[in-house]
């Protein structure tokens, strides 16, 4: 288990730029003073003690207020800060980790889009898929092209949307036999594919087969510090799933769940 510690960074709309975390980004403080960019649809990168200070700033305030700050801490002329910032950010905007406007609202396309190709085939697997093994077959081949095609942030969205049914919390022993089977059909599903199922699809196909029983479930990332990666798992309560080790999220600090 890892000893940092680590905490989430939700940004706020910042003003003069708007600059925004990129829908797919996480961004993560640690204890230190650095932070990790974890970009769930592309690559994970370590941020410096300056670059965390910067870019935090930049979210929360906007640029010429962090450039101000830094040329305060630092004690270097303001527009030398903020030529800094400017480079820095130009950087990140670059990699796609951050961008100048917030997240539009989904057009009337897009939710068709949506629609069409994301829920339906949800509704069809529900509809014509009786068995488990049969759905957690499917879902893991819905999982992988969305995530694809419609990125990370994208499928959770319509994952939590489509299985959003209120939790019939059934009693707390019924829990792990439901994990339990879950899993079973999970790996049994999994190893008829042709193609290696990555920790993404398995945790969402999990979360789906579960959610979709009435149970609160949780889609859970976590990080580990060093080497730098990320992990996803399905929780529900005290029990696990979706991992082939059951102990192998324990390797990772959780930095952000679904519900």
């Amino acid at each position: 288990m890892q000893t940092n510690s680590a905490s989430i960074v939700v940004s706020p709309e910042a003003v003069e730029s708007q600059y925004v975390l990129s829908p797919s980004v996480i961004f993560v403080r640690v204890e230190d003073g650095t932070a990790r960019l974890l970009d769930m649809d592309r690559e994970f990168y370590a941020v410096s003690t300056t670059g965390a200070r910067m870019l935090q700033e930049t979210l929360s305030r906007g640029p010429a207020a962090a450039a101000g700050s830094v040329a305060r801490e630092y004690k270097i002329d303001e527009n030398r800060a903020r030529a800094d910032l400017d480079a820095y950010l130009d950087e990140l905007h670059r990699k796609g980790l951050i961008t100048t406007s917030s997240p539009a609202n989904a057009s009337t396309a897009g939710r068709l889009v949506e629609s069409v190709f994301l829920k339906l085939p949800l509704q069809l697997i529900d509809l014509c898929l009786r068995s488990w093994s049969a759905k957690a077959s499917a879902i893991l081949i819905w999982a992988r092209i969305s995530v694809f095609t419609a990125g990370w942030l994208r499928t959770v969205r319509v994952l939590s949307s489509y299985y959003r049914q209120q939790p019939q919390n059934p009693a707390t022993a019924r829990f792990e036999e439901t994990v339990k089977n879950a899993n079973d059909s999970l790996a049994q599903a999994a190893a008829l594919h042709f193609f290696r199922m990555n920790c993404k699809e398995r945790a969402m196909c999990c979360w789906a087969l579960l959610r979709s029983a009435g149970l609160p479930a949780a889609l859970v990332v976590g990080i580990s510090l060093v080497p730098l990666s990320a992990h996803c798992w399905c929780k529900l309560d005290k029990w696990i799933a979706g991992d082939v080790d059951p102990d192998f999220y324990k390797q990772f600090l959780p930095v952000t769940q679904y519900t």
